[in-house]
């Protein structure tokens, strides 16, 4: 995601099933469909597009959004890969009522799932509302001290252990700290039932910073759109 905006460009539709692992377990970010280039740092963007769990409440306004709607989504994931499921969801996957919590539920730590504190601020200091007070660019994510034992070069270089080579001792279920386990956890809850749930992707037409769009939503398994419906 680095990468992505040091080049000013979003990719505007990150969520697991865009997030692979190759042969050594590296993730990769693929399916960019709907990523678009910025003209500049701060542009912005103003189609409404995207899968309606990971969308950030800027791009429901419809007055522009960049890079940090990317940080947004990669904040829902940090939380559905501890909890299992996205923060804001209906059983009906309802559009309107997923919004409806986007733009204002509370984000809450189920107490059974014993999410450590570090990493739960960093979950809520990534899901701000308000743009100014979310994390802009990737790299001041990675600053956070949730990271603070991981070696970004090795990450960049590729120099960490296979997933297949990592195991986790039984001795460390009875810690009651469990900040630095979450990384062990969260690189096998990838397997969710979310990861291959039907995407719904929101596509707005002539949006403009000056007016509304007609909006779309598709739902969609694989690449077949099963039904539109507009609102």
């Amino acid at each position: 995601m680095q990468y992505l905006h040091d080049a000013n460009t979003i990719h505007r539709d990150l969520k697991p099933a865009n997030i692979l692992l190759d042969s050594g377990g590296h993730a990769k970010i693929a399916d960019f469909g709907l990523a678009k280039h910025l003209h500049h740092d701060d542009g912005r963007a103003y189609t409404l597009v995207g899968t309606v769990e990971y969308i950030a409440p800027e791009v429901l306004h419809n007055r522009g959004y960049g890079k940090p709607a990317d940080l947004w989504s990669f904040g829902i994931i940090l939380y559905q890969m501890c909890i299992g499921r996205p923060p804001f969801r209906d059983a009906k996957r309802r559009s309107s009522v997923i919004f409806e919590k986007v733009l204002g539920a509370p984000i809450e730590f189920p107490v059974e799932k014993r999410v450590g504190t570090l990493l739960q601020r960093l979950v809520h200091r990534i899901l701000q509302r308000d743009v100014d007070r979310r994390p802009r660019r990737a790299e001041n994510v990675r600053d956070d001290p949730f990271w603070n034992a991981i070696n970004w070069r090795n990450v960049v270089k590729q120099e960490y252990p296979r997933l297949d080579d990592l195991w986790l001792d039984d001795s460390a279920s009875d810690l009651d700290d469990r900040d630095e386990l979450v990384p062990l956890y969260a690189s096998t809850a990838v397997g969710s039932e979310w990861v291959d749930a039907t995407a719904v992707v929101v596509e707005a037409t002539n949006a403009s910073p000056q007016g509304g769009s007609d909006v779309v939503v598709s739902e969609v398994t694989g690449q077949d759109a099963s039904e539109e419906f507009e609102f």
